[in-house]
């Protein structure tokens, strides 16, 4: 598995209050057990995961997962294994293990960004050696991922995050288009002036502040006030922008847009209070964010 694949796949789950991070192959969870032994041996992370994979109970159950999972599995090579583990001059490792019997039960990384990734099953079976209390949570963790694979990857809230990004490139367009004159045109402090101002006046019309004025109040916050806008005010602002833009293209000035675009956004939030549809969505998302916090 090539570094740029695994980094496009990765994903974290949080285990006692610490991310460990996980990848899909073929379908299928990998957990990154390095990450997780780090936990409790941060010098050596290596150190728990070997002394595990050495015993009795390990190897047998590896071969069990093998045996059922893995067609190409070398039984004859497994067998030197379960007969030799214990002794204390044979000693292995899980990429020795994945190479001399083809097992698939764990993915090794190399490199900057190596690690030794283990089957989902697998990995619940480490945790319960290492720390019991692990497993536990990785067990909720991996129900959580089930029910948000059910529900789809990606939440309502952000799909329409995503819509207001679309919405707005058309925006930005009609400003770049209509209110930068040729004269400033690539001029970069002085489009930015035009810029900022049209986009600020879309959020104090809904939002109440300027875009320096939210960053100000929220220093601590990544991204900006629409990261964190209400399922309400995305709808809103998606309608509100596709509507500024084509005041903008129509050459209204800002004092008449302001106006317009106040009295539309109450309109549309007066509209929402009771309609059908916008309700049935906040339902479904109150229903989706209670399933994905158990």
């Amino acid at each position: 598995m090539n570094q740029s694949t695994l980094m496009a796949k990765r994903k974290t789950i949080h285990v006692e209050g610490n991310e460990v991070s996980y990848l899909l192959f073929e379908g299928e969870t990998y957990l990154n057990i390095s990450e997780l032994s780090v936990l409790t041996n941060a010098d050596s992370p290596a150190v728990p995961i070997n002394r595990w994979i050495q015993t009795q109970a390990t190897v047998g159950f590896l071969g069990a997962f093998e045996k059922k999972y893995n067609a190409d599995f070398n039984l004859t090579e497994f067998r030197k294994f379960e007969s030799n583990v214990g002794k204390p001059r044979f000693y292995f490792s899980p990429s020795k293990w994945v190479k001399e019997t083809e097992a698939i039960g764990f993915k090794i990384t190399r490199g900057r960004f190596g690690a030794i990734y283990a089957h989902s099953t697998i990995a619940l079976h480490y945790a319960s050696w290492l720390e019991p209390a692990y497993m536990l949570y990785m067990v909720e963790e991996f129900q959580r991922l089930k029910v948000q694979e059910a529900l789809g990857t990606t939440d309502v809230r952000t799909i329409l995050r995503e819509y207001v990004k679309v919405v707005d490139a058309y925006h930005s367009d009609k400003i770049k288009a209509s209110r930068i004159p040729d004269q400033i045109a690539g001029n970069k402090k002085k489009d930015y002036i035009v810029f900022a101002s049209d986009k600020d006046l879309v959020n104090e019309s809904l939002f109440k502040r300027t875009a320096k004025q939210w960053k100000l109040a929220n220093p601590d916050k990544k991204g900006n006030m629409r990261d964190y806008a209400s399922i309400a005010e995305l709808i809103v602002l998606n309608i509100v922008l596709a509507i500024d833009a084509n005041l903008i293209e129509w050459q209204s000035d800002q004092a008449q847009r302001r106006d317009l675009l106040s009295k539309i956004i109450d309109d549309i939030k007066m509209i929402l209070n009771d309609n059908k549809a916008f309700l049935r969505l906040e339902k479904h998302i109150e229903k989706q964010k209670k399933l994905l916090d158990k």
